[in-house]
């Protein structure tokens, strides 16, 4: 067949890409036919003045494709033959097009082939039991991995690009998953550092063609030059989303970044799902980024020569694709078996093909769930589809399958005036209670009270309420943003309410998990207890990995009781735990934990409990404090009042002293906030706050929220600082989100404008009440104060996944990587501190690696005794910078942080290599350093023990 084939084959294509596919494969068999089926407008016009002397052509239109049978021995073709159409002698080979898209690329159309060639292992292992196939690797990339591209094509591309800078290649899929938008954010920041070359889709709108800055090539090129290819070749970097180029170019050994949408739904799309190969093994291909904030610093990151995926790339490579030279003669090989009947092959019959061809087409066009869903979201009345989202995370949440209609239309019937407030938890729960799902779970606390369905009507409320908060906002904000509702249409509070949208709750990432499982909800129960203080800071050991000691014993008479009372608590249900108080129905370690609770809490209890109360009310009855007089919100005659966020982490169970620390300090600044209210009759209404979105009430009231960002001019954010004993009270955010984070006139004025011998004062009163005390955010070992003697740079880890290492150009693990290769044989060691509270496997096993080195130390000791010596500290964004310019040293780094000011910022690994060149970083300015210390200190920071500085920054924002 290699020289002469005395068989009849045909290689069917509809479009430039499938074309492009086949054409190596085409060159090599110069007596197979190119059967161009004009299936639509595209490929008429694509192949309109098609011509290759290499090639015999036959035209088919869909209503004479039948007439291939017979005509040929085997085709090849990328795609299924027309509806109603079954070859009875013609074998039909499918061959693979593309790695991604679990879903499209191993449907059931593979059922209507005799026979497949696949690129490699993965592949095959995925059909079979579908049909017979063979691993030929991906003969398109042959010239690739040959030497023999166009050098006349590379050398144009090539010289379109700026060689002082690395190339983006951008090819994003076509459809609702192209990230096309994302990248439109960025691209103008990225062409002022790399050359960007983009490619669309051959499906996608905006045709098949390179971005205009490159097209300016001939004809030929542009119809049927694998461009693709080209663009691999010159590109450093790709950057992708869910296409299956991203597998291109893994092959061809080219690093990725994943571009994609957060909010796209892989569960319910019709093209991927979490089982797709792209999604699936999305750890092993690259980083995935979901802003453009994030996209620069990945970008760097797999820039680097020895990047973190090198090896992962390798292995994903190795199981997806067989051959990479000599791919071409591997599907001659395979074709010839299949000609020469080597190859046992069971061939449907007619009728069980054309069963399937059946049901293919049903399934292509829709799915039941996929009509039910689309007929949802198609649905013109909003609010019917806020309804819809209410039933369905009932559904979701209690895992049934079965949902009898008549509770169905009670929950879709509810009025606007219940949806509209918190209150219609409780119409759900009362419907829950004559629901046979819900009795599964209810039963487990029928100790609480067996007489009533109050137990059963609170847990029903509780489990809703726990997963309206991580499930349902997400699906009624999606509904607003995509519909752009009016929020005059519905009342306020029911917008408002959506302040806890998609962020994390504190009952943990797991409690979905734990409390799905029905059959097994009391044993279950405890887990949820105990994982109250789950955290992002523990990725890698359990992602609700559990902080408290385990304090219910699950043996016990009352641990049910006392689970789901822990719970109660840990959501600030102070009030229900009254009432079970005031009924003798609490445990007594329940009971005990109230009284430390009590303590740990202070003057801030009462209005804890108001804040809870005020979450299950509408906004016209939630409670107002003005002075020592409690009204409601309607009984109001201010414009407005200040909206007192609580977070609930205050009423978790602090076994850990450092959290506890940083828990007190916050509590402390929170009642001087209370008493400045309460002195000035300043109305303020305390509520609970769950996560990190909050959104005001109302627009004309001031916010105050802890660790939060962003909300306007009326918006306060909290946050405890780097400082012991200090927080920040900030406009724009915390942090690197602070407004002082950012370079701005009105700031380096004011720091320019303090006098030398006021910031002396104020640098001298820091150090020795922190510096000299060794006082720190977490404890710290004692102060040796010797330290070391050799020279050193300081690297201060922090948590990998802290909110705030988002805002990293140069991640922790790569500075560290990066530092450790700079120093080697220089006269400078490199010592590195783990974060007190770091869990990540990851950074484990990284500074297990970097402690081999010679010049490499993992110390323990004391930061202060570490900043001491070190003649430079370099971090991402850690509070530990901060300690370091109080020392007075020089400070570089790597991220967004709120003393930018008193530190050298740099965006790149090759800004910091070229810094560190340079003597710059040995250069040391004091006075400058001290007045960033006194502008920190009185116009950022707060004392907590303060009540004259809270009082002080109070009448600054106008209460």
């Amino acid at each position: 067949m290699h020289e002469k084939s005395r068989h009849r084959v045909g290689f069917l294509v509809w479009n430039k890409f499938q074309f492009i596919q086949i054409q190596n494969i085409l060159k090599k068999l110069p007596e197979a036919t190119l059967i161009i089926w004009i299936k639509n407008e595209l490929s008429l016009k694509t192949f309109r003045n098609f011509g290759y002397e290499y090639f015999n052509i036959r035209y088919v239109s869909t209503s004479n494709f039948k007439s291939l049978d017979l005509d040929f021995d085997m085709i090849i073709a990328q795609n299924r033959q027309p509806r109603g159409i079954n070859f009875k002698s013609t074998k039909y080979v499918m061959f693979q097009y593309s790695m991604a898209k679990d879903l499209t690329a191993y449907n059931i159309r593979w059922d209507l082939y005799d026979f497949g060639l696949v690129y490699g292992r993965y592949s095959s292992e995925k059909l079979a039991e579908r049909c017979t196939v063979f691993k030929v690797g991906n003969p398109r990339f042959a010239d690739y991995f040959t030497g023999n591209l166009d050098s006349e094509v590379l050398g144009f591309i090539r010289n379109k690009l700026d060689p002082k800078k690395k190339t983006i290649a951008y090819l994003p899929t076509w459809g609702d998953l192209a990230s096309r938008e994302l990248f439109g954010q960025i691209e103008g920041r990225l062409r002022e550092n790399y050359n960007i070359i983009e490619k669309t889709h051959h499906l996608s709108d905006t045709g098949v063609e390179i971005n205009s800055e490159y097209t300016n090539l001939d004809e030929r090129f542009l119809q049927f030059v694998d461009d693709s290819l080209y663009i691999l070749a010159c590109a450093d970097v790709v950057l992708s989303d869910y296409s299956g180029v991203i597998f291109d170019a893994l092959y061809t050994g080219k690093p990725v970044v994943l571009l994609r949408d957060k909010s796209i739904e892989v569960n319910q799309h019709k093209k991927v799902s979490p089982d797709s190969i792209e999604i699936l093994k999305s750890d092993l291909i690259g980083p995935v980024v979901y802003s453009s904030n994030d996209l620069v610093r990945e970008i760097q990151n797999q820039l680097l020569k020895n990047h973190k995926y090198i090896e992962y790339n390798s292995k994903l490579v190795e199981e997806c694709f067989e051959y990479k030279e000599n791919s071409v003669t591997k599907v001659i090989e395979s074709l010839n078996k299949i000609l020469d009947n080597d190859i046992k092959n069971e061939r449907l019959n007619i009728e069980k093909k054309r069963d399937i061809n059946f049901e293919y087409h049903s399934v292509a066009k829709v799915t039941p769930q996929m009509n039910t869903m689309k007929s949802i979201r198609i649905i013109k009345n909003s609010l019917f589809k806020i309804r819809y989202a209410i039933f369905k995370v009932v559904v979701v949440t209690l895992s049934s399958s079965l949902f009898p209609k008549r509770h169905a239309r009670k929950v879709l019937s509810l009025e606007e005036s219940i949806l509209s407030t918190h209150n219609y938890f409780k119409i759900i729960a009362i419907i829950l209670d004559r629901s046979p799902f819900q009795k599964q779970i209810s039963r487990t606390i029928l100790s609480l009270d067996g007489s009533s369905l109050s137990g059963k009507r609170l847990f029903a409320d509780l489990l809703i309420e726990i997963f309206y908060r991580r499930q349902c906002y997400t699906e009624v904000v999606s509904v607003y943003k995509k519909q752009k509702v009016n929020s005059k249409l519905y009342s306020a509070s029911l917008i408002k309410s959506l302040v806890k949208t998609d962020e994390l709750t504190y009952l943990g990432f797991e409690i979905e998990k734990y409390l799905s499982d029905t059959s097994n909800v009391g044993a279950n129960l405890f887990h949820v207890y105990e994982t109250a203080m789950a955290s992002v800071n523990y990725p890698n050991e359990n992602r609700a990995r559990l902080r408290n000691e385990r304090i219910v014993n699950p043996d016990t008479k009352y641990a049910v009781q006392e689970a789901w009372q822990g719970i109660l608590i840990n959501n600030g249900y102070l009030w229900k735990i009254e009432e079970l108080e005031i009924q003798g129905l609490l445990t007594k370690n329940v009971s005990e934990r109230i009284g430390e609770l009590k303590i740990f809490q202070g003057d801030l209890l009462p209005y804890s409990v108001i804040a809870g109360l005020n979450n299950c009310r509408t906004l016209s009855e939630k409670k107002i404090v003005k002075g020592v007089r409690h009204l409601a919100y309607n009984e109001l005659a201010e414009r407005f009042v200040v909206e007192l966020n609580i977070p609930v982490s205050f009423f978790f169970f602090q076994n850990d002293e450092n959290t506890k620390s940083v828990r007190r300090d916050l509590i402390q600044f929170y009642i001087h906030l209370i008493e400045y209210f309460v002195e000035h009759e300043i109305p303020f209404m305390p509520i609970l706050q769950f996560g990190w979105n909050v959104s005001p009430l109302n627009r004309d009231n001031y916010v105050l929220s802890h660790h939060t960002r962003g909300g306007g001019d009326k918006h306060f954010h909290i946050k405890t600082s780097a400082v012991k004993g200090f927080v920040s009270f900030d406009s724009d955010g915390f942090a690197g989100w602070a407004s002082i984070a950012k370079d701005n006139l009105h700031c380096r004025e004011r720091i320019e404008g303090i006098s030398s011998t006021l910031s002396e004062k104020t640098w001298e009163t820091a150090f020795y009440t922190i510096i000299a005390k060794n006082s720190s955010k977490y404890s710290q070992p004692e102060h040796e104060e010797s330290g070391y003697t050799f020279k050193y740079v300081f690297l201060p880890l922090q948590i990998a996944v802290d909110l705030v290492a988002s805002l990293s150009y140069i991640t922790g693990s790569d500075l560290a990587s990066f530092l450790v290769e700079k120093f080697a044989g220089s006269e400078y060691k490199v010592v590195i501190k783990r974060h007190p509270l770091c869990r990540s496997n990851e950074t484990k096993e990284l500074l297990e690696k970097l402690s081999d080195e010679d010049h490499v130390i993992i110390s323990k000791n004391s930061v202060h005794e570490l900043i001491k010596n070190a003649s430079l500290v370099v971090t991402v964004n850690s509070g530990v910078g901060m300690e370091a310019i109080l020392h007075l040293k020089n400070v570089i780094i790597t991220g967004r942080a709120d003393y930018f000011y008193g530190a050298t910022l740099v965006n790149s690994i090759w800004d910091l290599e070229k810094y560190l060149d340079s003597s710059d970083w040995k250069k040391k300015n004091d006075v400058q350093l001290k007045k960033f210390i006194h502008f920190y200190f009185n116009d950022f920071l707060i004392d907590v023990n303060s009540g004259k500085e809270v009082s002080e920054r109070i009448r600054k924002i106008g209460l």
